[in-house]
């Protein structure tokens, strides 16, 4: 299906099967930014990329033990409240416990898209990268909350 959609953008055809996303509160010049990209054959070769990188990243990431005190916040979704979302919570809280300066933040009722499209959740995002840069810089550790 993706392979599809890849050659068929420049066309203008995924445009007309993409269901709406979800933008939350999104100012309405970035939500028309994010469906623009959402059906160029760019964002599907993206998408293709990623999947076939997979398996590799996943191979690489088994192999890694710790990250010392490397300065890192995992933020997690809680949302939909289901297994499949409950097991990348606790595999999240792991990757943040491969720092000994590492931070898990979970966003009570944000899903996956609204850490980046709702204001409140976003901020959160927004704040954590921050946080690490400024630890990154600074040699300071993160300020747990």
């Amino acid at each position: 299906m993706i392979t599809v959609a890849r050659w068929l953008a420049p066309f203008g055809v995924v445009r007309l099967f993409q269901p709406r996303t979800e933008y939350y509160d999104l100012p309405a010049k970035q939500v028309m930014a994010s469906d623009s990209f959402g059906v160029t054959t760019r964002y599907w070769r993206l998408i293709l990329d990623h999947g076939r990188a997979m398996p590799q990243t996943l191979a690489q990431e088994r192999e890694v033990t710790s990250l010392g005190s490397m300065p890192l916040i995992v933020v997690s979704a809680t949302a939909p409240d289901d297994e499949t979302r409950r097991v990348w919570t606790e595999i999240n809280g792991e990757l943040a416990a491969l720092s000994i300066n590492g931070v898990h933040r979970v966003v009570q009722g944000a899903t996956h898209e609204s850490l980046v499209w709702k204001s409140a959740d976003a901020q959160m995002t927004t704040d954590s990268i921050r946080q690490v840069l400024d630890a990154a810089r600074t040699g300071q550790p993160l300020v747990t909350r």
